[in-house]
């Protein structure tokens, strides 16, 4: 399957699979990545195919002003347990 193909059935799919109130997200494309965030794009869920190594990465990237960085990593940092247990 093709990178841009990928992307594309993966919004889709995203967008299908979460509840209702969650399905309003931003898709932003750029090569072999995709962004997905909802009202600041710089909070935003990544997914990059690494076609040389036959990989997709997943990650969740706070890349605002440091005070919401930090809150935001404390906040996740506390429940990381519970988190994984997911």
């Amino acid at each position: 399957m093709r990178i841009q193909n990928f992307q594309v059935a993966l919004v889709k799919k995203t967008q299908q699979l979460l509840p209702r109130a969650l399905r309003d997200f931003q898709p932003r494309a750029f090569f072999s990545l995709v962004k997905l965030y909802y009202s600041n794009p710089k909070l935003h869920y990544e997914v990059w195919v690494r076609g040389a190594e036959r990989l997709v990465e997943i990650g969740l990237h706070f890349e605002a002003d440091k005070r919401t960085n930090d809150s935001l990593f404390a906040f996740f940092n506390a429940r990381a347990l519970e988190l994984r247990a997911e």
